[in-house]
């Protein structure tokens, strides 16, 4: 057995350790999920990993959203621009109007021509430089930062960077070695195709994987569900309904849900209660939310700050081609900056102040600007914008086919629904004040809602069950051209079908044909229009329908009436998107019915039965194969089969009808599936974004860098700089070190604001490390000086607890000494008077077992008490070592502490804290090899033999009793020597030979070990059994 302190874990069991953390480690690197709000002006996440359950995601300085914006700085010396995001890209926009980017998500899938939303968004920030992206004819600026020479930046490419700085945002919150990222984003439910696609091509540019894309509303009331549990269906409970009421800046979304229990089928026999959100209706208001009322206190500044006298006597209306002065000051787009800026706060003031103070400084020709806004007068210039509010209730409920008074409470998101008149409008919809709740957050619910459902379908987490449903929104239909060229057009989902939901639309076609699926969208978003367009947004080609359909009339004689063309069609539970999920060509043919068994009949009946009839997939490349090398499998399923006589030319009355049976030969179709509407981006194309955005990240990873170099460099100089007029300092330090650090600071100072002003980051670091040397031997002395003592300290103890130790075992061994001889002394004794009892009674033989047994349980503990109380004894070679090393320690301490006695403070020490460490790791590891290394073994003159033949007269009696005195010949006394004992298995002793002795001896660790011994001559001792 091993002694104490060197034991090791078993390597298997260090293994199984070691894969589990492997395990969690990477399990915990790539299973971090975030929810993404992205709203028009601020962007909120949330982030779920192992450990941090639903945390908002901070942002770089500490606040819980980020707004929506990104600028460039302009770049010196040639380099790319330097990127700010959030509140820091907002401030530099009355700066640097050109290059900042705020609020860009209306753009997103937007055509630059005849666009009603572009227009709005360039008269907003006049500034910017707006055009056409090419071919794709999407929204696109030019960027001075980047040169004039550098292509436009898209919509989706600037949303990217927005989206990689929330990213990285997550990833200080969730910690370092944490990279992998799956999302759910949000979008509003007006969201088309289109737009969709610009968000999932944005995040995809950010390196983010799109799980699913939720609605704003489905979001908030899944957040609302989290924390409830509704009334179960399945018992006869009655569902709750709620509507969401989403006003943020951009626009205005109404969302009816239905929240209710479901009891469904769990694993084996168990049943489980889950929860259900589902989309009942939707409505909304594009251009309505925090903007359209921040416009309207823009326009009414302008008003107010052209009729200052100082304006008007800049004519500024003259000369400018029929535009008002209000125009022309708000083409200017640091103007146009301020104002939209000032003009947010003051709507933000008078949500819960009547009156507040509009201030702009040098707004105009340096002309400084003072308004009084109160409250009512604020809510007089919105009155027509409060008309609208109602407007997508009032959609969402025709939708929904409902009525105000089936609404069990309106849930308030968004923060322009924090207007004091925004909910005063509300409750007079409602009719009930207690019915409008701000039971949610109202500017993070939706992100949340985004994370629990991002981290319900990722299988590293187990939450709550809520199953979602969500609506089309749109219109989805079919377009194609029939046989004669007449255009034909199916529905194929209404604005309330739900997402998953799989249907399969015939065509009457027997050759390759396209058909294409179209969104019907309104014509004018704005209210009271009416009208719909329909726009394409995927294109079907077939590729071996022609082929198919001949395969089919050759070898089964299908007949072109018989034969069906269908394909299959969902709207995506990922994204709501319409989705081919198959097309197939197929017509039912009569074959002959397999004859079966007893056997094949009980099998078909408990569902068993085999499937051989089927037809098996044709083999790729062989003749008549339709489907040539295509990815397409063809098969074939049975539909039914009924036995049905039949009877050839001259078949005889005698012969019995064969059963015949009806088959479905199908095959799958080849098509391809290519987007319609507006273009994407090519190839080329996506690879020089990415290319651009890797090397603005590279730039600005390198900026980042440079800056905390010169920080550095900056924060040496006045460390130290303090230090030289400190005594301490200065008196560690030699004068010649001193006056050379007092001269690189000085230069290093001359550098930095001279010729160092744009230094790289590797000069910067080579100046670091100079600067570093010069001080680091000072440095050195003055740690040295306050750690020395403190060390010197422990090594003492050490050895004096070292001293202490190696006179306790000398002790020990003389104790040891001094109880082997008295032992011995007993044990002669003890041996005369057993000897002299066994000639006198002749009847010991007689004693009863019980007797023997408590004889023997005497002796025993007699001999253990008498050994027990001596600790084992430490080799004295060992004690010799030990000594002789710590007389070398304490020696080479002594010498160390008087050398250092000569030195001065800023001389180099005699003796370093870390030769000190060094020292005392030493001792300690030469005290523990030597304590746990193996213990002598006793010798033959030791006392065990002496309490064995103290412990045998018991043993005696014992044989004496239960065995004949003839049954072993005597044998004469001779010297023995005893061989190693070899162990056995537990409870067997092996074969036992003549010269050998069966021995008990109790391990260590309480276990006994059944060993033998083999005895060269002389008598067999007797005492080992009574070890035990």
């Amino acid at each position: 057995m091993a002694p104490m302190g060197r034991r090791r874990a078993p390597a298997l069991l260090f293994t199984i350790a070691l894969s589990v953390l492997l395990f969690v480690t990477a399990s915990s690197a790539a299973s971090a999920v975030i929810g993404i709000d992205l709203g028009t002006e601020y962007i909120k996440a949330v982030i779920v990993k192992p450990g941090i359950p639903l945390k908002i995601v901070l942002t770089k300085d500490s606040k819980r959203k980020e707004s929506a914006a990104v600028a460039f700085k302009t770049p010196q010396g040639g380099s790319l621009p330097e990127r700010v995001y959030g509140s820091e890209a907002v401030v530099l926009g009355a700066r640097f109007p050109d290059d900042v980017y705020p609020n860009l998500k209306p753009l997103l899938g937007v055509p630059f021509k005849d666009s009603g939303i572009a227009n709005e968004y360039s008269g907003r920030h006049p500034a910017l430089s707006m055009i056409a992206s090419g071919n794709r004819g999407t929204v696109a600026f030019k960027s001075k930062a980047l040169g004039e020479d550098a292509e436009p930046l898209v919509i989706e490419e600037l949303l990217a960077m927005e989206l990689q700085n929330v990213m990285a945002n997550a990833g200080a919150a969730a910690g370092k070695g944490t990279h992998a990222w799956d999302a759910i984003i949000t979008v509003p439910p007006f969201y088309t195709t289109e737009e969709k696609r610009a968000v999932e091509l944005a995040a995809d540019l950010a390196g983010l994987r799109v799980l699913g894309l939720i609605s704003d509303g489905l979001a908030v009331g899944l957040n609302y569900a989290t924390t409830r549990t509704f009334p179960s269906i399945s018992d006869g409970g009655k569902p709750e309904i709620h509507l969401v009421y989403d006003m943020g800046a951009g626009s205005t979304k109404a969302t009816i849900l239905r929240f209710q229990g479901r009891v469904v089928k769990d694993v084996g026999k168990f049943n489980k209660t889950i929860q259900e959100v589902d989309v009942l209706g939707t409505g909304w208001d594009r251009t309505l939310g925090g903007d359209a009322l921040n416009a309207v206190l823009v326009d009414h500044l302008l008003d107010e700050f052209v009729k200052i006298p100082k304006v008007k006597k800049l004519g500024l209306a003259e000369g400018s081609q029929g535009l008002r002065a209000q125009d022309v000051v708000k083409r200017n787009g640091r103007v146009a900056a301020k104002l939209w800026k000032e003009a947010e706060r003051v709507r933000q003031v008078l949500s819960a102040n009547s009156e507040t103070m509009a201030s702009i400084e040098s707004l105009f020709e340096d002309i400084d600007f003072r308004l009084k806004i109160t409250r009512t007068e604020f809510e007089g210039l919105t009155s027509p914008y409060a008309k609208r509010l109602s407007g997508p209730i009032e959609r969402a409920l025709e939708s929904a086919r409902l009525k105000i008074a089936d609404i069990g409470s309106i849930i308030l998101h968004g923060g322009a629904v924090r207007t004091p008149f925004v909910q005063k409008q509300l409750e007079g919809v409602v009719g009930d004040a207690d019915k409008v709740r701000g039971n949610v957050n109202r500017d993070e619910a939706a992100a949340f809602g985004a994370a629990f459902k991002a981290a319900g379908l990722v299988p590293n987490f187990r939450v709550k069950e809520i199953r979602t449903g969500e609506e089309a929104s749109y219109a989805v239909s079919a377009h194609w051209a029939s046989d004669d060229e007449k255009d034909r057009i199916q529905i194929l989902f209404i604005p309330t079908s739900k997402t998953g939901v799989e249907k399969q639309i015939p065509f009457k076609k027997l050759g390759d044909f396209s058909f294409t699926l179209h969104q019907s969208l309104p014509k004018d978003e704005q209210p009271g229009e009416s009208g719909f367009r329909d726009v394409p947004i995927l294109a079907v080609q077939t590729q071996n329908l022609t082929q198919s359909v001949s395969f089919l009339q050759e070898n089964s004689g299908c007949a072109s009436s018989d034969i069906k063309t269908e394909f299959s069609i969902r709207l995506s539970l990922k994204d709501g998107q319409p989705e081919i999920i198959h097309g197939s060509v197929s017509c039912e043919v009569e074959v002959l019915a397999e004859k079966k068994g007893v056997v094949d009949d009980v099998k078909g009946f408990f569902g068993f039965g085999s499937r051989k009839g089927d037809q098996e997939p044709l083999a790729s490349g062989s003749d008549g194969d339709p489907s040539g090398s295509t990815e397409q499998a063809s098969s074939a399923t049975t539909s039914s089969s009924a036995e049905t006589p039949s009877s050839s030319h001259g078949a005889t009355a005698d012969e019995k009808p064969t059963a015949m049976s009806k088959k479905t030969e199908r095959i799958y179709l080849k098509f391809t599936a290519s987007v319609e509407g507006m273009p994407e981006p090519t190839q080329s194309q996506l690879e020089q974004v990415k290319e651009r955005l890797a090397a603005l990240d590279k730039s600005d990873r390198d900026r980042r860098l440079r800056e905390e170099a010169r920080n550095n460099v900056e924060a040496f100089m006045y460390k130290y700089r303090d230090l030289l007029d400190d005594g301490s300092f200065v008196e560690a330090g030699q004068e010649t070190e001193l006056d050379m650090l007092r001269a690189q600071i000085q230069l290093t100072d001359e550098w930095l604001n001279g010729s160092g002003a744009d230094a790289d980051l590797a000069a910067l670091e080579t100046r670091l490390r100079e600067l570093n040397a010069l001080v680091a031997p000072i440095d050195t002395r003055l740690r040295e000086t306050s750690k020395r003592p403190a060390q010197i300290q422990l090594l003492k103890g050490a050895l004096e607890q070292t001293k202490t130790l190696i006179e306790a075992m000398k002790a020990g061994i003389e104790s040891q000494e001094a109880a082997s001889s008295s032992s011995s002394v007993s044990s002669a004794s003890s041996a005369e008077t057993t000897r002299d009892a066994s000639i006198d009674n002749d009847f010991a033989e007689l004693e009863d077992e019980a007797t023997s047994s408590d004889a023997s349980t005497t002796s025993t503990s007699s001999a253990k008490t008498q050994t027990s109380d001596v600790p084992p004894p430490f080799p004295k070679e060992s004690i010799a070592r030990l000594e002789a090393f710590y007389e070398s320690i304490e020696k080479w301490l002594a010498d160390k502490v008087k050398a250092q006695e000569t030195r001065k403070i800023n001389q180099d020490p005699a003796v370093q804290v870390r030769e000190i460490e060094d020292k005392l790791k030493e001792l300690t590891k030469f005290l523990m090899d030597e304590l746990q290394g193996p213990l002598p073994e006793p010798s033959s003159s030791s006392s065990t033999p002496k309490a064995k033949a103290k412990t045998s007269k018991p043993k005696a009696k014992k044989a004496k009793s239960t065995k004949s005195k003839t049954s072993k010949p005597a044998r004469s006394s001779k010297p023995k020597s005893a061989e190693k004992a070899t162990p056995l298995p537990v409870g067997d002793f092996g074969d036992l030979g003549e010269d050998d002795i069966p021995v008990i001896n109790l391990g260590d660790d309480g276990q006994i070990e059944y060993t033998k011994e083999h005895v060269s001559g002389g008598e067999k001792p007797t005492a080992k059994h009574d070890e035990l």
